[in-house]
């Protein structure tokens, strides 16, 4: 947690409304409050969760942070779910320069977990046009992809630009066969602006699911 505007401020003690989150501890070294939490999976249902930390301020505001975790038996660590999208030019365009897309993807399909953290795909039935490929998770169910936290990628070249799939000709084919690398997207867009960005160098939260 991090003062951002003008003055002094005196932060308060982190608390969560999660009962399976817990702050521990916290410590303010140059001006940033380093916070501790636990997690505690014990009696949770398999599936994912968003929880927040809270801290309170002298000057009445309170600093949030999203904590999002998995619960249940996983075996194998796999990827979580991607959904494996074609946008447009147009979108892609928005991702590289961290604009909102406001229209969905014009195809999509769900992986389909092979094992070793790896997923295939088919996307079948897509119309002839240029698309870039883009597949990303939606573990906390808020109907966008590649959020803070989640599992995101695109179909890159050796440049990490994104490869135009084109399909030509009047009728449609399936596409699949991509290599595609997923990681997932760092929690704020001050780490992206670092130079520790995803390769996608997309702020977070911006790919609405159908």
């Amino acid at each position: 947690f991090r003062n951002t505007g003008g003055g002094s401020l005196e932060f308060g003690e982190p608390t969560s409304e999660d009962s399976w989150l817990q702050a521990v501890g916290a410590q303010e070294v140059d001006g940033v409050l380093e916070v501790d939490y636990v997690i505690d999976r014990e009696g949770l249902a398999p599936g994912a969760y968003v929880g927040t930390l809270l801290v309170p301020s002298d000057n009445a505001n309170t600093g949030r942070a999203t904590i999002v975790i998995r619960a249940g038996e996983t075996g194998e660590r796999d990827m979580p779910t991607q959904y494996v999208m074609l946008l447009d030019e147009q979108a892609a365009e928005a991702l590289r320069e961290r604009r909102p897309i406001s229209d969905v993807a014009r195809f999509l399909t769900r992986g389909q977990a092979l094992g070793d953290g790896r997923q295939a795909f088919t996307i079948a039935g897509v119309e002839p046009g240029r698309y870039v490929l883009v597949s990303g998770s939606d573990m906390d169910n808020d109907g966008f992809a590649c959020g803070a936290f989640e599992a995101c990628g695109a179909h890159l070249d050796a440049d990490r630009e994104f490869v135009v799939i084109e399909i030509d000709g009047e009728a449609p084919r399936d596409v699949g066969g991509v290599d595609v690398e997923v990681d997932f997207i760092p929690p704020d867009v001050e780490t992206l602006m670092r130079g520790e960005a995803h390769p996608l160098r997309l702020a977070p939260g911006e790919i609405p699911l159908p």
